[in-house]
């Protein structure tokens, strides 16, 4: 470095401002350039600023509306009630559950011959309850069962079932109009509220 200095100061006049020159040209891009990662800075702060404004500004907003908690809750309460089985408890709910199928299978010309209840399951942590089901009926009634099952609000599901004709077959032929009989495992979720109801009422 001190030999650099001592041929810069020995060197022409010419050289001596030409390195003048571009040390400050590399001074002034130093500048510019520390300048523009500050100006960068201070955006970002504003923008930060900005959305913490915003977002102080939406939970004013909905604070400012808490008299209106009434009416979220009556919609919350519509959308369980479209979602989950029917009842205050779990016992009352499988009761329903099981006069639910008792009446689409009616309406469809089907008979219940026996209905049972089947183990409970948390899945996603969301109750389910289910039944087996033994359904009997002309081929066209079952199906309709099926089918009004599996599309009847609150949702249900047949998760398995076995079909099997109930008429006697001679030489390959049918002796009357085909009827059949099923054996069927059909869910439904019930609100985890009425669950959680259910658990402390016996955990008294």
């Amino acid at each position: 470095m001190t030999d650099l200095l001592i041929g810069l100061m020995n060197a022409s006049q010419r050289v001596q401002q030409m390195v003048a020159f571009g040390l400050l040209a590399l001074g002034t891009l130093c500048v510019i350039w520390i300048s523009v990662l500050t100006g960068d800075q201070l955006r970002g702060l504003a923008s930060d600023i900005d959305t913490k404004r915003f977002e102080l500004g939406k939970l004013n907003a909905i604070l400012s509306r808490r008299p209106l908690d009434g009416a979220s809750t009556a919609i919350s309460a519509d959308v369980a009630a479209a979602l989950y089985l029917h009842g205050d408890t779990m016992p009352v709910t499988r009761a329903r559950l099981q006069e639910r199928i008792n009446a689409i299978a009616g309406e469809a010309g089907a008979v219940v011959i026996s209905i049972s209840v089947l183990p409970e399951s948390s899945p996603d942590g969301v109750p389910v309850i289910g039944v087996a089901a033994d359904i009997q009926g002309s081929l066209s009634s079952v199906h309709r069962a099926m089918v009004d099952i599996e599309t009847s609000r609150p949702p249900l599901v047949i998760r398995k079932a076995t079909i099997r004709a109930t008429n006697p077959i001679q030489q390959g032929q049918l002796q009357a109009p085909l009827q059949l009989s099923t054996s069927m495992e059909i869910y439904g979720s019930v609100n985890p509220a009425t669950s959680g109801r259910q658990g402390a009422a016996e955990a008294k």
